[in-house]
C-alpha cells in the first residue's frame, strides 16, 4: 500500500486575538479578497508579510485561503495604515464621473443579490465592462478604456449595496446587504451581465 508524505500539516490556522472566527462563511483566494476588501495584495500573498501584519488565514495543504468575515474584522482595525496605501493607487487613475442617476429601485427585487447586479449593470454600463477573455473589469477615462487597477467597480457595487442596506428594514437585513460577502456575490454576478467589451477596446490596458 502507497504510503502519503505530506511536507506540512495539511491545515494551518493564522489568526490575531482581536479577529472572531466565523466557521460558517465560505474560503476565497487573495485575489478575491482583495478584490472585495481592497487590502494590498501582496499583503495577503506574501507569507512576510502576512505574519508580519497578522492577517487572518488559513493554509490547507500548499494553498493559502480567507474568510471575508474575519478579513474585515481585522482590515477595520488595522485602516489607518492601509488608507493611504489605497488612496495612492486611486490616484492613479482618473475615471469619468457616471451621469446623474435616480435612486429608486422600482423594478428591481433589490432584495436578492441578482437584483442589484442588475442595478450596477444599468447605472455603469457605458462606463464598465468586464471581459471574461482578459479576466478583467475596464472602466472607461478620458483617454479610454483601462483596466480596473484601483477596483473602481467594487466601490460603486458597494454603493450600490449600502443603498439597499439603507432600504432594509431589519438590522441583520442590513448587516447582509453591506457585508463584504454581498459585495463580492454582487460583482460576480455583474460579470455575467456586463460581459461585452465595446468593438475595437478588446486590447485596452
Amino acid at each position: 500500500m502507497p504510503v502519503l508524505r505530506l511536507a506540512g500539516p495539511l491545515l494551518e490556522i493564522r489568526m490575531t486575538p482581536d479577529v472572531l472566527p466565523d466557521c460558517n462563511a465560505p474560503m476565497v483566494a487573495a485575489r478575491t479578497a482583495h478584490q472585495a476588501l481592497r487590502i494590498p495584495m501582496q499583503w495577503l500573498n506574501n507569507k512576510v508579510e502576512r505574519s508580519a501584519r497578522g492577517v487572518p488565514h488559513y493554509r490547507i495543504g500548499h494553498l493559502v485561503r480567507f474568510r471575508l468575515s474575519e478579513l474585515e474584522q481585522w482590515r477595520d482595525r488595522h485602516a489607518a495604515v492601509i488608507a493611504p496605501r489605497l488612496e495612492q493607487a486611486d490616484a492613479a487613475t482618473v475615471v469619468v464621473s457616471p451621469p446623474p442617476v435616480a435612486t429608486d429601485f422600482n423594478g428591481v427585487n433589490w432584495h436578492r443579490r441578482e437584483g442589484l447586479a442588475e442595478i450596477f449593470v444599468r447605472r455603469h454600463s457605458n462606463d464598465c465592462r468586464y471581459s471574461a477573455r482578459q479576466r478583467s473589469w475596464f472602466v472607461r477615462t478620458d483617454q479610454g478604456w483601462h483596466r480596473d487597477d484601483t477596483l473602481v467597480v467594487f466601490d460603486r457595487v458597494r454603493g450600490i449595496c449600502r443603498e439597499a442596506a439603507d432600504r432594509a428594514r431589519t438590522e441583520q437585513a442590513r448587516r447582509w446587504f453591506a457585508s463584504a460577502t454581498t459585495v463580492a456575490a454582487v460583482e460576480r454576478i455583474a460579470r455575467l451581465r456586463a460581459d461585452a467589451m465595446p468593438a475595437g477596446e478588446g486590447s485596452a490596458q
